[in-house]
């Protein structure tokens, strides 16, 4: 990326045709992506975007991880008990 914030590259298409990559920094702002800097494309160019947060994002998880951690290393084998209080027979 430049100081700018902007980064191009020209790639070919499977078809052979020419496809130009421009990573650009933008905001989010009342469901409207707002580059930083002016896109040199044409008007009504069709574009397809990939989205990256810049700012760490929590984990939805976090939450739940280690919930069933008890120290048991006989879940498995010893699961009636555990569960229902009881032995197996």
């Amino acid at each position: 990326m430049d100081g700018e914030g902007l980064s191009r590259r020209i790639k070919s298409s499977p078809a052979g045709d020419n496809l130009m990559a421009i990573t650009v920094e933008a905001t989010y702002e009342h469901g409207v992506i707002k580059p930083k800097r002016r896109l040199r494309i044409a008007e009504g160019s069709r574009v397809q975007v990939t989205i990256t947060t810049l700012e760490k994002v929590a984990d939805p998880l976090a939450g739940v991880v280690g919930i069933g951690a008890s120290g048991r290393t006989d879940g498995a084998r010893a699961h009636d008990r555990h569960i229902y209080k009881k032995r197996r027979p």
